[in-house]
């Protein structure tokens, strides 16, 4: 009979330690899949703006190439007459952002007239 007493208390006490391990091993785990999901938010957050920068860099890439034809097929001095515009640009504007009216400096931004480019 003690025989059983004991290994009843000796399984309760086991079963015990083990129910308190787990606990603990799942708290632990839990930390860490928080921390993870948390990390994996910021990842997909950058690689939405990475995302949104291609695709503002493929319409920049676009006028660019744009305004590079226009250039060498002579219809970009044609587009600066007519818009009113002289011939050279201020040295503070490139050649993109003085037909396009964005400018580092404010004194070189001209609006755009009425004359669509």
């Amino acid at each position: 009979m003690e025989t059983i007493a004991a290994a009843c208390i000796t399984g309760v006490l086991t079963l015990l330690g083990v129910v308190h391990s787990n606990s603990k091993s799942r708290a632990v785990m839990e930390c860490k899949i928080d921390a993870l999901t948390e990390r994996v938010e910021k990842h997909n957050h950058m690689i939405e703006r990475t995302y949104k920068l291609e695709q503002d860099m493929a319409v920049a890439r676009n006028d660019i190439e744009q305004l590079q034809r226009e250039k060498s097929d002579g219809r970009y001095s044609r587009l600066r007459k007519k818009a009113g515009r002289p011939n050279e640009r201020p040295a503070c504007c490139s050649d993109a952002g003085y037909l396009l009216g964005i400018s580092t400096e404010m004194s070189c931004y001209k609006p755009p007239s009425s004359t669509v480019l």
